[in-house]
């Protein structure tokens, strides 16, 4: 997870026409690069309009522009009503107060905040069961969300194994691709980047989001 982009301006629509509207929908999409505020994994048509402040708990900010983001079904159905007072995705740079790290071993995400939040602490409890799942084990749906996302972040490891090898321009320029603001993980590339200073000398200026 990182600091996600919102347009300061709300779409005309939104006041006529409310959240539903296909210009609100896409307004959103734009801004978030068509990524989940969560897992930072692109959808397509497995989207939802998500409200921090859930409609279940305030109805009165169902149509509040810095109330709504863009989120995954399978992450949007699991914060439900429970999480309405974690952070709003465009508040803080997350990358930097929440560490994101993998075990490999265990095959766990591990979520970590640098410092005593009551906002924070309930955003890590969302994170860690998107990741790890409700239960002593990962489910069905749990287990396919964990492969697709580890799909893509060991392909980032791969890349970067293979600059550490051969630090070519072509091999440098693969490791940035990685990097860019459209792609998924973005959160726990920046976390692995930054425990190795050489890695972080070298790509730190590539992991600058939406500030």
């Amino acid at each position: 997870m990182i600091k996600v982009y919102k347009s300061d301006k709300a779409p005309e629509k939104l006041a006529e026409a409310g959240y539903t509207c296909d210009e609100v929908k896409q307004a959103i999409l734009n801004d978030q690069k068509d990524k989940c505020y969560l897992c930072e994994r692109k959808v397509t048509t497995d989207y939802q309009v998500e409200h921090i402040v859930s409609r279940t708990n305030n109805k009165e900010k169902v149509n509040e522009w810095e109330n709504l983001f863009l989120a995954c079904n399978y992450c949007n159905d699991r914060k439900k009503h429970y999480y309405d007072d974690i952070p709003l995705p465009n508040q803080l740079e997350f990358e930097n107060v929440i560490s994101q790290t993998i075990n490999l071993k265990t095959q766990k995400a591990d979520f970590r905040i640098s410092k005593i939040n009551p906002q924070l602490a309930k955003l890590k409890e969302l994170l860690d069961k998107l990741f790890n799942g409700k239960g002593i084990c990962r489910n069905l749906m749990e287990n396919r969300f964990w492969n697709d996302f580890m799909s893509v972040y060991r392909n980032f490891l791969r890349r970067v194994a293979a600059y550490k090898i051969d630090p070519t321009e072509e091999n440098k320029q693969l490791v940035i691709e990685e990097l860019s603001i459209e792609q998924s993980a973005l959160g726990f590339k920046y976390a692995f980047l930054n425990k190795d200073a050489e890695l972080w000398s070298e790509f730190q200026d590539y992991c600058k989001w939406n500030k």
